[in-house]
């Protein structure tokens, strides 16, 4: 037994993003999916259709049901169900055994504290996937104030039940992430705002696109996503080089990659600028070494870029921001505290 197979599309109608779900014989396995019938029209819970049936045409031997598209990044809907299954592999054993799955109720989400909202939309879509109608009041990326509730959904208590604790700690994590983005990049931009905040690949495994989704949310870019797109050189990769490494061959191969060069001196940091980097990314170096870099180098042509990186929080990141470095790069956003949700849950009146 197993879910059956999705795959995401951007449709033309206005950026809508559809969802088809192939293999409608499973569907007693779909509850997790919402698949309610095979129907070739099915309701949209959409502020801008109200509530109207929008009628389409789908492929053969395929139903879609409708989507929110998110701000970046959509997390797909096989890793919405994988979490939502790791919650109940094999359904919600209270309410069952309480009877009272098919009670009509009500959830909000609401902050407890400010907070720079992220994966709002993948919470509705788990409410949407379990039977229950969603609604958010704001988007990703949003901040938000204490006391303000930004998403609520209606639907049958099975369902609310389903997704309330694995859509609230999605929100919560990411969320906390976006906030403590949110404050590094504040505090560089106030001194220098031109510089840009980028973080690391050093997410806690297996949390890649939330993490990805949730630096972006709090006004940040990747620094890399991974191994594979980018040559950063560390010392580590030095050591088992033979003599003077010099770095032209390596950009004559890929030349339509920036070469990063990792160092952790000022002499080391130029001796790699006159190698043929084109961004020095200093290893927990003080705020006065990284100005005394930025300095040497900007006599070069072609100047390369000066990142500062190891350390950086929002305590410090004005004091390197002033230095006159390009880039802050950071991990510390993957450790910050998860956001705080109040989540309300009651019984409202009949679904029909």
């Amino acid at each position: 037994m197993g879910f059956a197979l999705f795959r995401d599309a951007l449709d033309n109608r206005g950026g809508v993003h559809w969802v088809p779900i192939k293999g409608l014989e499973t569907a007693k396995m779909m509850r997790l999916a919402e698949i309610r019938s095979p129907r070739r029209e099915e309701r949209m819970h959409s502020p801008a259709l109200d509530g109207k049936i929008a009628r389409f045409p789908p492929a053969p031997g395929w139903t879609f049901r409708k989507t929110h598209a998110t701000m970046t990044l959509p997390i797909s809907d096989l890793i919405l169900d994988a979490l939502l299954a790791q919650d109940a592999p094999a359904g919600d054993l209270t309410t069952h055994a309480l009877g009272i799955g098919a009670c009509p109720g009500r959830i909000t989400f609401a902050a407890r504290a400010d907070m720079v909202l992220c994966c709002v939309e993948e919470a509705a879509r788990m409410l949407e996937r379990v039977g229950v109608t969603a609604r958010a009041r704001h988007r990703g990326g949003d901040r938000i104030a204490a006391g303000t509730i930004f998403l609520e959904g209606e639907g049958p208590a099975a369902g609310i039940h389903l997704a309330w604790k694995v859509a609230q700690t999605l929100v919560e994590y990411a969320s906390g992430i976006a906030t403590r983005t949110r404050r590094i990049v504040d505090a560089a931009q106030e001194v220098a705002p031109g510089i840009a905040v980028a973080c690391t690949r050093k997410n806690f495994p297996g949390t890649k696109e939330i993490s990805v989704k949730a630096v972006r949310a709090g006004g940040a870019q990747m620094h890399r996503l991974g191994l594979s797109e980018t040559l950063l050189v560390f010392p580590e990769h030095t050591v088992f080089l033979e003599g003077s490494a010099s770095f032209h061959e390596l950009k004559r191969r890929h030349p339509e990659r920036k070469l990063v060069v990792e160092v952790a001196s000022a002499d080391a940091a130029v001796a790699a600028a006159e190698a043929g980097a084109d961004v020095l990314q200093l290893e927990k170096l003080s705020p006065d070494v990284v100005g005394e870099v930025v300095r040497r180098v900007a006599g070069m042509t072609p100047v390369p870029l000066v990142a500062a990186a190891g350390g950086i929080t929002e305590s410090n990141a004005a004091a390197y921001a002033a230095t006159g470095c390009a880039i802050l790069v950071t991990s510390a956003p993957y450790f910050a505290g998860p956001a705080d949700v109040q989540i309300v849950i009651t019984k409202s009146g009949d679904l029909a």
